[in-house]
């Protein structure tokens, strides 16, 4: 699974376990400051100065880049990647390892300069490789100074840098980008000065210069604009790839997405006669739908193949067929197909997934997009369908591609769409917990929804029992109670929930002093934030959190005559409620906590500190109760 997308710092394994395919990939021409580096610096290391220098015609595109970064200890990771595609023309010139002095100490051999697979291990087969070098030295602060050359013969984005993700410091570092006046871009930046221009030679030069350091820490759930980070994003207002295309519009863009993708819909006959035997008999469209979605699931599989055009044009529906297999693009196209085939219209969707919102600007069309679903539009409603995931009910939205604008591809008439947002329900984690204070163990019983189900279907049906063991006892209970069994259901891909019932040992659940009995409680399990004086980023919840818990303490032969007060919160943030209740001799807590989406600035992060504390200390006190 190919991933490159607009920040290289992304852990790619976090996109594998979403099932993210390539859009935003190599031959898609994207450019990246940070790819230049390493895959995952952190302060160890450092861009002392970088230029990186773009020139872009109509026979591709040419990127030099110079870079001298430092060393500081052996925490860095010292390997350098510089990702191409298949078709590129690419060579490293020079590479040497200096003191901070900038004496020679040693260069870097082109037999040691090597080329592999950007991430073979998951991919059946990719046109995307990377360079790659290592330099090591035991004295430090030590330097890697290093000039690399590729030629780019096809271009879509001409720059696209972010620094939001980033880690490491740059110094200085200088954009150059050089394109022929009768051609015209289109650019947008941010947390950088003005770009210098001047026309040499029938080229009009751009030259942007600025540093950044990021924070020492990265915030939980920050919002990424407070973070002043640099951007800059060039794409050519007309460009040929595959097909003549434009970022005139966001339609424009779209019907190019089309027309690349045109009359890739063939099935083969006897394909035709499977969906036909299928469809028998049926007469509701939204039930072919579901029956040729769960066929999809049931006959085929995601894996990311990337060839030629790579990450915008698909395979066509008969490679599916033959292969039973196909990454994002070819899996909706052939989803799609089948729906054409029985008369039923739909829309192929290019998004930005992720369990992280990025705000896609309306008023830059660019080629923005990591992933694609199938758009179905019924009478009763209109249904959305992840492609690439075996497991999930039909037209569940997951937290990955929710509540954001998405690009619908239409022959004439693509445009932005929003995708629904997850509601509270949607995402309601129940727990009801019986604590057994006279045998000392402790019954559960919870069902997941939202985030929590998507890990744990993930995890029953991906991941063998040894791991999800380690799960269980690590994730519920841990250091409380020991675990003596467990039974982990889905509902076979009927409802987006997954349950779990689990049997716990456990020592010390109440002790006894007198009249009085104080009660462990069982926490929500939640996020610790940052205090406010070391937070430097405004909120981003992405979708509510929400929780519902009763808790249910037997106490046989105690009278119990006096239990702890209702608390009850309710902010601009969410809201929080525990409440005790008697019955006979137990004692039954019920709590609630929902966390609001939204963005929060910093200026808020006091109150929404607080509301967060106010609920988690309320979550960590012991209960006390008096019994006669």
């Amino acid at each position: 699974m190919n991933k490159i997308i607009k920040n290289i710092y992304i852990c790619v394994v976090t996109f594998i376990s979403l099932k993210i395919c390539t859009m935003r990939n190599i031959a898609v021409l994207f450019v990246i400051f940070q790819s230049l580096t390493c895959l995952s610096q952190s302060s160890s290391s450092e861009i002392i100065n970088r230029t990186s220098h773009f020139i872009f015609n109509s026979n591709g595109m040419v990127q030099i880049d110079t870079v001298l970064m430092q060393i500081n200890d052996r925490n860095a990771d010292t390997e350098i990647i510089i990702p191409y595609s298949k078709g590129d023309k690419i060579s490293v010139d020079i590479v040497r390892l200096e003191d901070q002095d900038g004496n020679i100490i040693r260069k870097l051999k082109k037999n040691e300069i090597k080329d592999r697979s950007f991430i073979s291990a998951v991919s059946l087969y990719e046109d995307d490789f990377v360079k790659y070098f290592d330099l090591k030295h035991d004295k430090f602060p030590y330097r890697i100074f290093y000039v690399s050359w590729i030629h780019y013969a096809k271009s879509l984005n001409i720059v696209d840098i972010d620094h939001a993700r980033s880690k490491t410091p740059v110094h200085s570092s200088t954009l150059i980008v050089e394109v022929p006046i009768k051609d015209s871009i289109r650019y947008k930046y941010e947390n950088v000065e003005s770009p210098k221009t001047a026309v040499q030679n029938r080229f009009r030069k751009y030259i942007w210069k600025y540093g950044y350091i990021p924070p020492s820490s990265a915030d939980i759930y920050r919002l990424d604009k407070d973070l002043k980070a640099p951007s800059i994003h060039i794409v050519p207002l007309h460009f040929k790839y595959g097909e003549a295309g434009s970022f005139e519009s966001w339609k424009s863009f779209g019907n190019w997405i089309f027309r690349l993708n045109k009359n890739k819909d063939k099935l083969p006959a006897e394909e035709c006669q499977r969906i036909d035997n299928l469809l028998r008999n049926t007469h509701s469209q939204k039930q072919k739908v579901e029956i040729l979605y769960r066929y999809l699931q049931d006959y085929t599989r995601y894996i990311n193949v990337s060839i030629k055009l790579g990450g915008l044009q698909t395979y066509p529906a008969s490679y599916v067929c033959n292969n039973k297999y196909g990454d994002c693009k070819a899996l909706t196209n052939y989803l799609q197909s089948m729906l054409k085939y029985a008369g039923i219209p739909s829309y192929y969707t290019l998004i930005e997934a992720g369990t992280k919102i990025s705000e896609l600007d309306v008023n830059f069309p660019s080629q923005a997009f990591n992933h694609v679903i199938l758009t179905v539009p019924l009478e009763e409603d209109t249904v959305f369908l992840e492609c690439t995931d075996k497991n999930i009910p039909f037209g569940y939205i997951g937290t990955f591609i929710q509540g954001r604008k998405a690009l619908l591809v239409d022959e004439n008439d693509s445009r932005l769409i929003p995708i629904p947002a997850l509601q509270p329900d949607d995402v309601l984690c129940s727990r009801t917990i019986e604590v057994k204070t006279d045998i000392q163990q402790i019954h559960l019983s919870e069902v997941q929804k939202g985030h929590k189900y998507e890990f744990f279907n993930y995890a029953a049906k991906e991941l063998g029992k040894d791991r999800v063991d380690n799960i269980i006892r690590s994730q519920i209970f841990s250091g409380k109670a020991e675990l003596i069994d467990y039974e982990l259901n889905s509902n076979n891909r009927q409802s987006p929930e997954i349950s779990l019932t689990a049997r716990f040992k456990a020592e010390n659940i109440y002790k006894e002093y007198g009249k009085n009995i104080i009660l462990s409680p069982f926490p929500m399990d939640f996020k610790d934030f940052e205090t406010p004086d070391q937070r430097t980023t405004g909120v981003q919840i992405n979708y509510p959190e929400f929780y519902q818990d009763t808790i249910i303490y037997e106490i046989p032969d105690k009278e119990i005559i006096k239990i702890p007060e209702k608390v009850f919160v309710e902010t601009d943030f969410g809201k929080y409620e525990i409440s005790f209740d008697l019955k006979n001799h137990t004692l039954v807590c019920y709590k609630t906590f929902l966390l609001y989406p939204g963005k929060y600035p910093i200026e808020r992060y006091d109150e929404f500190f607080r509301f967060i504390q106010t609920m988690k200390n309320n979550e960590l006190k012991n209960i006390h109760i008096e019994i006669l």
